[in-house]
């Protein structure tokens, strides 16, 4: 997926992110790993200029990403502390629900220990 493409895809899910379910939070966890993954690579390239490029992609979806967490923040009300309170605590989840926050918190431990 393009990086125009990813940001509308951010854009669009978090427009009512109270309707945002488990499948489409980890489906989106693994296509910004793919993403950054792909932005890892071309910072190895031998091309300066595809280094840079892929620099500059790398801090515009930084800025997306923290951007949509203030923009979440603001439509709960919570602070990234509340938030992270809440996350934490397996009884605010279904049980198969907080099976599927601990798969994607391995995967985003383990995507960054490769980085």
């Amino acid at each position: 997926m393009k990086q125009s493409q990813f940001i509308e895809h951010l854009d669009k899910i978090f427009e009512n992110p109270e309707k945002i379910d488990m499948s489409q939070l980890e489906k989106l966890l693994f296509e910004t790993l793919k993403f950054f993954d792909a932005i890892r690579e071309k910072m190895t390239s031998e091309d300066p200029a595809e280094r840079e490029k892929a620099m500059g992609e790398a801090i515009e979806m930084q800025e997306k990403l923290n951007q949509v967490t203030e923009k979440i923040y603001a439509k709960t009300g919570l602070t990234k502390e509340k938030a992270q309170e809440i996350l934490s605590n397996p009884s605010n989840f279904k049980p198969e629900d907080w099976e599927t926050m601990k798969h994607i918190e391995k995967e985003l431990n383990h995507f960054q220990k490769q980085s």
